[in-house]
């Protein structure tokens, strides 16, 4: 009994040394996009990366960086490196998984953002998936992995079954600027 004890105590000390040692400058550090979400510069990075723009994508006016982080709050993804030290981290929405987000950090930066949402507004919300793609200026690579990522959850959706067309299709991309 004392050997399980001492095991347990000893695996969540080391889950909780990498969990530390997850930052956006040592990203290849942080296993999922939890970890990434619990660094102490990630909020203040996604801040920084969005900018004040308000959106109602989740159907309220909410900062552009809070729709990021609440997109990303609920099951994570594996960390993917996209390109030689790029990488990407993506989960559901806590509570409601088929609003996913991501982003994708390189070198201790934000590079892009992206959020799978049914766009909402006075009418609803759409049936249909809007992935909006954030960059701070216009970076084809970025917008790339963000549109391949989308991809991705609209093939794992169709395979697991159970969606309808509009759950299984992004039918529209938008770009969003957030730099000056």
């Amino acid at each position: 009994m004392r050997t399980y004890i001492l095991a347990a105590a000893l695996l969540v000390a080391a889950s909780g040394a990498l969990a530390d040692d997850c930052a956006l400058s040592t990203a290849s550090a942080c296993q999922t996009a939890n970890t990434l979400l619990w660094a102490k510069d990630f909020k203040s990075a996604l801040r920084a990366f969005a900018g004040k723009k308000k959106v109602t994508w989740l159907g309220r006016a909410t900062p552009l960086w809070e729709v990021v982080n609440e997109a990303m709050s609920g099951v994570p993804d594996d960390r993917a490196e996209t390109a030689p030290g790029v990488y990407r981290f993506s989960a559901s929405r806590y509570q409601s998984a088929m609003e996913r987000g991501a982003v994708v950090v390189e070198k201790g930066k934000i590079r892009a953002a992206g959020v799978l949402h049914f766009n909402c507004g006075k009418q609803g919300c759409d049936k249909a998936y809007t992935l909006s793609v954030i960059l701070r200026s216009k970076d084809d690579a970025a917008a790339g992995w963000i549109e391949a990522w989308g991809r991705e959850q609209m093939t794992l959706n169709a395979e697991s079954g159970g969606y309808s067309a509009g759950e299984t299709s992004i039918s529209r991309t938008e770009v969003i600027m957030t730099g000056k």
